[in-house]
């Protein structure tokens, strides 16, 4: 559902967490001295394009006298890396250079990490076609280990026989970016503030997670189960993103609320991807936490995926916002579609599995069509849950047990989770009053002896 929200971050604070830095220089090379056939601070260790493929382009630089020349044709993807160079783990870096011709394009730095061969996850691949003028190419890249033998790494791939790039004006920085903030989810989502604010609003930060959600405008993370270790991430995903994906984030912590109406807290997001690295696709998702629709409206399940058994479809998915409530004994919570549409059958009762929003109201987020089962007592219920009828009721319900029970404790809980009428009786059978409650659906719970039953009770007049 699109819900109208306002970031408590200002125009001014964005501005002070992004000026820019004095950037380092590490490289800067316009392909102009050359030994052997080779470019000057160029072909490091892990080079693994042919030295015959490497060309002293003279007839079309973008600036100088000379260009560096990359023969692509169809040979699978290769990679020209440069000499050694010094980088910080933690640090961000600007990799950036001019670009002519066809072929394929990514790039990435080579800093010695125990994981992934020594390498930093590849950008996006970027398809050049642009034969008679060059264009500019900047990426970002992040050390994670601290070294004097980084090569940063240029990797191309041609589909054509005739396929050729020419780079010129390369030059290697330390980023504009200020360093990120290395942080769990947790250390951004837990508080104890009354009002939701994270500990570390306004931070740029740097933060890992696995991919359990994903919606045309956001994405949700988590890197752990249970409470305080999910977050949602404000930005269009990009395509080859999915659920599962291991993933590296650096962007701001913002508090979100409403603008048409108060929300009783801020929601904890991600805004302002500055950088999103893809480590390992097909990961398992966090183990999804039980809770009820109570505990559902503490600020900890915020982004959490979680699971709440025996819910009871209390109306049919409102067309333009696509959500609906959801209830039992031990509460009541809207399901949306943010992430996946769900159809139910009002009266079924199901258990759902999904991650935690809040956005005014609490919300349960369902990511696929597995993540609503059948509740338990869907099949056992028909034959020992209570009777109301007439449906739609103007003054009285008849309320009727499957069989004789004592000292009965009832309420009736409106489709917001608030109590409109609750009482007691005993036997079998008894006439419910609903002359002074509003029009709408209602959920009808009673207690007796450990034992507890529902139904929905709808009201017109």
């Amino acid at each position: 559902m699109l819900k109208t929200v306002r970031h408590a971050l200002s125009i001014g604070l964005l501005v002070i967490c992004a000026a820019p830095l004095n950037a380092q220089l590490l490289l800067s090379n316009g392909f102009e001295d050359w030994n052997n056939g080779l470019p000057e601070n160029f072909v490091g260790p892990h080079t693994d394009m042919t030295e015959d493929r490497i060309q002293e382009i003279i007839f079309t630089p973008r600036t100088g006298a000379k260009a560096l020349g990359l023969e692509l044709g169809t040979h699978p993807e290769t990679r020209i890396t440069t000499l050694a160079l010094p980088v910080e783990a933690g640090e961000l870096y600007d990799f950036r250079f001019w670009v002519r011709g066809t072929g394929r394009i990514r790039v990435t730095v080579y800093d010695g990490r125990p994981e992934n061969d020594g390498y930093a996850p590849f950008s996006e691949v970027v398809e050049i076609n642009s034969p008679n003028a060059y264009q500019s190419f900047l990426k970002r890249v992040l050390a994670m280990n601290t070294t004097a033998q980084a090569e940063f790494v240029i990797a191309v791939e041609g589909t054509m026989s005739e396929d050729l790039l020419m780079i010129d004006d390369l030059h290697v920085t330390g980023s504009s970016l200020n360093t990120p903030l290395a942080a769990t989810i947790a250390d951004i989502q837990e508080t104890g503030g009354l009002l939701g604010y994270s500990p570390l609003e306004f931070t740029f930060v740097r933060t890992q997670g696995i991919v359990t959600g994903l919606g045309e405008f956001s994405y949700f993370i988590q890197d752990a189960p249970g409470a305080w270790n999910g977050i949602q991430v404000r930005a269009a995903p990009p395509e080859n993103l999915a659920v599962g994906d291991s993933i590296t984030v650096l962007a701001t912590v913002s508090e979100a609320g409403g603008i048409d109406e108060f929300w009783d807290r801020t929601m904890t997001q991600l805004i302002g991807v500055e950088l999103l690295q893809i480590h390992a696709t097909g990961r398992p998702l966090p183990e999804a936490i039980g809770i009820t629709a109570t505990e559902a409206r503490r600020e900890e399940w915020e982004g959490v995926r979680v699971d709440i058994a025996d819910l009871e479809c209390m109306n049919i998915p409102e067309p333009l916002v696509g959500e609906w409530t959801a209830a039992n004994w031990l509460g009541t919570i809207v399901v949306d579609d943010l992430l996946y549409a769900t159809w139910p059958t009002v009266g079924d009762f199901y258990s759902i599995t999904g991650i935690i929003q809040y956005a005014g109201e609490p919300q349960l987020l369902p990511t696929g069509p597995a993540d609503l089962g059948a509740g338990v007592g869907m099949a056992e219920n028909v034959a020992n849950r209570l009777s109301a009828y007439p449906i739609p009721a103007q003054d009285l319900v008849t309320i009727e047990l499957p069989r004789t029970s004592g000292n009965i404790t009832y309420t009736l809980v409106d489709a917001t989770g608030r109590t409109v009428l609750q009482g007691r009786w005993s036997g079998v059978r008894y006439a419910l009053d609903v002359s002074a409650v509003p029009d709408g659906a209602y959920l009808f719970t009673c207690h007796s002896g450990g034992q507890q039953w529902n139904v929905r009770v709808v009201v017109a007049h």
